[in-house]
């Protein structure tokens, strides 16, 4: 009985002592986290998608341009243009089939248009005369379709008898002016003397041009069908 009674106290003794110790060993090292079977595995996150710029924009514009030369419709041509050429188009097509019309309008829309840093190519899909001829001289390259023609004619200002004689000066040196625009633009897209162009727009009379004849003065490079982009925007003007 009494070597019973001895031998609980050292129990005791024994296990407040390991006691200690185990908490000893918590409080001076980490906690102790069972390792993880899984492998680590290191997850990539999907990029997105880069889109290409010429994908994204039509890599040239088509306008075909019908009817009378206005300056709400050249309007229309140079603001289209301009619109387009700000998103990054850079290759234009001018398709003309006009009889002309206002020759103020033909005049500011060539000015523009040759001041633009982009290509423009122009074609007479039917007809192109007048006022007309001076927007289709805006392109670095002129083509026609063979039997399309060209005509030039100089002013034909017929004055009322109501008007009076200053009225008539006026008219008379605007007339000077618009033939003399004539005159300088269509110089720099044909290969015809400045006196043979003086005689054209100095006479009312018509002076008619086909496809071969326009291509033989330098009006137009080739007489050939249109070839266009399959990835072209088309917009139309007219009447």
């Amino acid at each position: 009985m009494r070597k019973k009674i001895m031998l609980i106290p050292l129990i005791l003794i024994c296990l407040s002592g390991c006691t200690e110790n185990y908490r000893a060993n918590l409080t001076e090292n980490d906690p102790v986290v069972p390792p993880s079977t899984q492998p680590e595995v290191s997850i990539e996150q999907p990029k997105p998608p880069v889109m290409s710029p010429s994908k994204s924009l039509k890599s040239q514009a088509i306008i075909n341009f019908v009817g009378k030369v206005t300056l709400k419709k050249t309007s229309d041509l140079t603001s289209y243009i301009h619109k387009q050429m700000l998103s990054g188009v850079k290759d234009f097509v001018i398709n003309i089939n006009s009889a002309g019309g206002d020759s103020d309008a033909g005049v500011s829309a060539y000015e523009y248009l040759k001041q633009l840093p982009i290509s423009i190519t122009t074609y007479n899909v039917g007809h192109v005369q007048s006022s007309a001829s001076l927007i289709y001289c805006s392109g670095s390259k002129r083509y026609s379709l063979p039997h399309s023609f060209f005509m030039l004619h100089g002013s034909s200002t017929t004055y009322p008898e109501s008007m009076s004689f200053i009225e008539i000066e006026a008219l008379s040196k605007l007339s000077k002016i618009h033939r003399q625009s004539f005159i300088d633009i269509i110089s720099t897209c044909t290969n015809i003397s400045l006196s043979q162009l003086e005689k054209y727009f100095s006479s009312a009379d018509l002076q008619y041009f086909t496809a071969v004849e326009a291509k033989e003065m330098g009006l137009v490079n080739e007489a050939v069908a249109p070839v266009f982009s399959k990835s072209a925007s088309f917009y139309s003007i007219t009447d």
